[in-house]
């Protein structure tokens, strides 16, 4: 007579099978690539919890910035001025966008672009040199990016309406020097960098990460040096609970990212996959650039051959690295996950494949599939329908 297995052993068995080979939880992922419209490439950028996704086509004379859903597939945002360059960055949950693009007389402009609604140009700080631009938003539709001043020094700064003026945040080095806000959450709290000096061109060293209340002002934060007031680095977005993510310099002058809890100030180092390499003119080991509210964070690292690939980092999982592309059940021959730029509320993740396409990936395998237009489906019953009566008719 066969024995019955244990029902412990079988739990013991599910929990294996649901974990991968090193341990870690390990989620699966399906794969869509978003194309290039009329482009070259893409890339995406950001993403809520509908599953709009934000980013930029580019071509061979410039850029234009799009949006992506399941149901209408990619569409352009339209220009500030016809011909001109823009993008978006980030998109919120009502389907409003956060971007910059130039107008008609070659002025970079932030912008906000209201759902169904034409983009607004956001004021500027007075000076010789207006540019400006939006980095992010929030459910609030609070906007943040940088502004140049009188002093032709950006500034990190908040707009909190589309019709307001920006305000400035401050600054960790006196009023040349220079800032950026990246990221503001629903309590009004915003992350970003400053330069704890005044800007030299050929000095890039003086970057700090900062945090921002309106109880505390602009306050420094450390970075992953020994001394942790030495380095450089900068805050990349920061998230409901108040939870911290970005890039921070070593003691060996190569970046890592870092996750930090807000007013702590200190920041503890998320590991890499063993390898680095440069990006954007710096070295690194990984990169974080967005955080949902259940801590997930993305981002890229590059592993032990020096070739970035697309992570996953998870305070579940004691913020242990998870390479995206060992995650992927449907990935097409030839194509890695380079960088995760965004994540929304149900882990869905952006970013920019090695092929330099946009992509989207989920949990949830649906996101493989176009839905049919109701005006497809309104034809097909249509046509059923007059073959069901010719098929009468041929019956008599």
């Amino acid at each position: 007579m066969k024995k019955a297995i244990p029902w412990q052993l079988l739990l013991i068995v599910l929990v294996l099978l649901a974990t991968s080979s090193n341990g870690l939880a390990s989620p699966t992922y399906y794969f869509r690539d978003l194309g290039v419209f009329d482009g070259i490439s893409s890339s995406a950028s950001g993403l809520n919890d509908s599953r709009q996704v934000v980013g930029r086509i580019n071509y061979a004379g410039g850029f234009q910035g799009f949006s992506w859903t399941q149901a209408l597939g990619m569409e352009l945002l339209g220009p500030l001025a016809p011909g001109k360059n823009y993008r978006g960055y980030r998109v919120n949950n009502s389907g409003n966008i956060a971007g910059w693009g130039w107008d008609s007389t070659d002025i970079q402009q932030g912008f906000y672009k209201p759902a169904g609604a034409p983009s607004q140009v956001l004021q500027i700080l007075s000076g010789p040199f207006p540019y400006t631009l939006a980095q992010s938003l929030n459910e609030s539709n609070n906007i943040v990016g940088f502004s140049n001043n009188a002093d032709a020094s950006m500034k990190a700064v908040v707009w909190w309406n589309a019709a307001a003026a920006p305000q400035v945040l401050g600054s960790l080095g006196g009023d040349l020097a220079p800032g950026r806000a990246m990221d503001i959450n629903n309590s009004q709290q915003i992350v970003g960098f400053s330069h704890t000096q005044k800007y030299d061109i050929n000095d890039t060293n003086h970057d700090r990460p900062f945090y921002w209340t309106e109880g505390t002002g602009m306050v420094k934060m450390g970075t992953l040096r020994t001394d942790p007031d030495t380095g450089s680095g900068e805050a990349n977005a920061i998230n409901n609970a108040g939870l911290i993510i970005g890039v921070a310099e070593t003691d060996s002058g190569v970046r890592q990212a870092f996750w930090s809890p807000l007013y702590s100030g200190f920041v503890v180092a998320l590991a890499g996959l063993g390898g680095q390499g440069v990006y954007g003119g710096y070295d690194y080991y990984s990169y974080a650039f967005d955080v949902n509210d259940s801590n997930q964070t993305v981002g890229f690292t590059y592993n032990a051959a020096n070739v970035r690939r697309a992570c996953f980092w998870d305070d579940d999982n004691a913020w242990a690295v998870q390479d995206l592309n060992d995650l992927v059940v449907n990935l097409p021959p030839g194509v890695s996950l380079m960088a995760a730029t965004g994540i929304n509320a149900a882990g869905d993740i952006v970013g920019v494949t090695s092929t330099n396409h946009a992509f989207i990936i989920s949990q949830d395998p649906s996101i493989t599939i176009t839905p049919v237009p109701g005006s497809l489906l309104l034809l097909g019953s249509g046509l059923l329908g007059l073959g069901g009566f010719a098929w009468r008719r041929l019956g008599r």
